[in-house]
């Protein structure tokens, strides 16, 4: 037994000594380096002008300013050819040669062609430019996106954002969006896509805005000059040609885009029923488009309180109701919402009294 425990003891420790990384060691007559085994025996002659970490078993050398790749039994896997070796991830290593960069595998195979003025890893892909544009390779040498954009950018966890320059100065980039295989899903056609909010991003084209979702579909015609994020109850404002409207979560016009004003979500009565002016006139509109109450007043306030409104005719005032029916005559020369039954009106400007939902001061 107890001969057994301690032939198991050798073999583990002599499997460790194997497993570790070999030390180096410099020769001091030359200034070569070498490697030593953790038990001191010497694995790899001084030979070299450098040895690097060892990462993944492999380790970088160089020799007469060039470099290749050692494995820790000494063993060149890279043979001493290149002006520069980046350490490995994920198995990979970029290259420089003659001020071009590509990228090799742990078997010093060439899987990305030495063309390129930039390798370097980026979230475990290959991100490699050439002159102005860039592009990503997967840890094999496989392209995921071509090397043809100016810029990539993520717009979420499925999909780039990608701009190619327009132009001897590059001064019209053009955006659009791909896949992470490097599909194009937009057309690359956008002067902006913007971040994504609430699950859509604004884009511009030819100075008109747009919406796309998350998927990259336009949900919106690319016809607007102002469109507002949406609102909890899932409507935006929009405006079009110095028109105002409202879209839903669709893009569906839900409000026609034709009033010369519009109140916004918190001006509205529960954000269903808005003012809005159509020419010189007010009146509103629900958010069904249907206009509820004619548009013959000269000013309205923008929210019904307790079921009436005040609204002016011929620059008297008085209130309405839902249905647009005068409840209470066009008098007064200015009024305020009503608060718990009560409004406070003037009778002439400067003549304020307090009057009752029939209208009727109260003392």
């Amino acid at each position: 037994m107890k001969l057994l425990l301690s032939l198991l003891v050798t073999l583990l420790t002599g499997f460790t000594a194997y497993s570790q990384a070999p030390a180096k060691f410099q020769d001091l007559t030359n200034g070569k380096w070498g490697l030593k085994s953790a038990a001191g025996q010497v694995v790899l002659t001084p030979k070299y002008e450098s040895i690097g970490f060892f990462n993944n078993d492999l380790a970088v050398v160089t020799l007469d300013f060039k470099s290749g790749v050692i494995d820790k039994t000494g063993k060149e896997i890279v043979p001493i050819k290149y002006d520069e070796i980046d350490s490995y991830t994920n198995g990979v290593a970029a290259v420089r040669l003659n001020d071009k960069w590509g990228a090799i595998d742990k078997k010093g195979i060439e899987i990305i062609e030495i063309k390129y003025d930039m390798i370097t890893h980026s979230s475990g892909r290959i991100l490699a430019k050439l002159k102005k544009n860039m592009g990503y390779f997967d840890p094999s040498g496989k392209v995921l996106v071509p090397v043809k954009y100016s810029m990539i950018e993520e717009f979420n966890k499925n999909l780039y954002r990608v701009e190619v320059s327009v132009g001897e100065d590059d001064s019209h980039p053009k955006w659009g969006l791909i896949d992470l295989t490097g599909n194009e899903i937009t057309a690359v056609k956008y002067s902006v896509i913007k971040d994504p909010i609430q699950g859509f991003a604004k884009v511009v084209m030819n100075e008109k805005f747009g919406l796309i979702n998350e998927k990259g579909e336009e949900i919106t015609p690319i016809k607007y000059d102002f469109i507002q994020t949406f609102s909890s109850n899932n409507f935006a404002p929009v405006e079009a040609d110095g028109k105002h409207g409202y879209i839903n979560r669709l893009g569906k016009e839900v409000i026609p885009v034709k009033y010369d004003k519009i109140s916004d979500l918190d001006n509205s009565t529960n954000g269903t029923i808005f003012a809005a002016q159509l020419g010189s006139k007010w009146g509103f509109v629900n958010i069904e488009g249907v206009e509820i109450i004619p548009f013959i007043y000269d000013e309205v306030n923008y929210k019904f309180k307790e079921g009436l409104v005040g609204a002016a005719i011929n620059d008297r005032w008085g209130f309405i109701d839902l249905t647009g029916k005068e409840v209470i005559p066009f008098k007064f020369a200015l009024v305020k919402d009503f608060v718990q039954g009560k409004a406070e009106v003037e009778i002439e400007r400067g003549t304020k009294i307090i009057i009752n939902k029939k209208g009727e001061e109260i003392k």
